[in-house]
């Protein structure tokens, strides 16, 4: 359907690296001008997002764009830094 608003709840948790890549390209090309809500535990699928909310234990523990919070935020920092060396081990 053609919505305005799309909400994905771990839509690609199951996905192996290969497949997960495949499918955000496709997903980022549908969503173009339209407001999209990703929950996601795999940091890499938000990267690109224009504004990230990290929640810690349900509480907000900062926000801002990746780039942002990979600089001014340790925790965001160490969840992105320990998920990327846990990827290229599976490489």
């Amino acid at each position: 359907r053609n919505v305005d608003i799309i909400l994905m709840d771990e839509a690609t948790s199951k996905m192996d690296t290969k497949n997960e890549y495949l499918v955000s390209s496709q997903i980022k090309e549908l969503v173009k001008n339209k407001t999209m809500v990703v929950i996601a535990h795999n940091l890499q699928t938000i990267v690109d997002a224009d504004k990230i909310i990290l929640l810690d234990h349900g509480r907000i523990a900062g926000h801002g764009t990746h780039k942002q919070l990979y600089e001014d935020n340790m925790f965001y920092k160490r969840l992105f830094d320990l998920e990327n060396s846990v990827l290229s081990m599976e490489e």
